[in-house]
């Protein structure tokens, strides 16, 4: 469970859990009825650099990608809070967070709780 779910000041509107390993990616379609559904596309990598990283990428107005890079492995990851990244039926923020667990002993495949949820303009 994230923050979203947990936090007075939003209201969730999704949460999805799934199986990720590195260089995958896993898809979450956010349905709005007003200004379109939005996709956002999930990836997990391992490449040189900082650790614990999260870079939001707008490919158009109804799809984003979403990178992990370089998550920690022995350690639960998740952002330093919920991140906005739009709107919602024109009148609200929309944010996401998401919590990514390791599994089991095998460091390549994590578990992804991601969560969206909204909170007046």
């Amino acid at each position: 469970m994230c923050r979203i779910n947990t936090d007075p000041h939003f209201k969730l509107i999704k949460s999805e859990r799934a199986n990720i390993s590195f260089g995958s990616t896993v898809s979450v379609i956010i349905e709005d009825p007003i200004e379109g559904n939005m996709t956002f596309n999930v990836t997990l990598l391992q490449e040189d650099g900082a650790k614990n990283v999260t870079r939001l990428q707008f490919i158009n107005e109804h799809m984003a990608n979403v990178t992990i890079v370089n998550p920690g492995s022995t350690s639960n990851v998740m952002p330093t809070e919920p991140m906005e990244i739009g709107t919602y039926k024109n009148d609200y923020k929309l944010f996401m967070d998401y919590k990514l667990y390791k599994q089991y002993d095998d460091e390549d495949y994590r578990q992804i709780n991601i969560e969206f949820g909204i909170t007046k303009k």
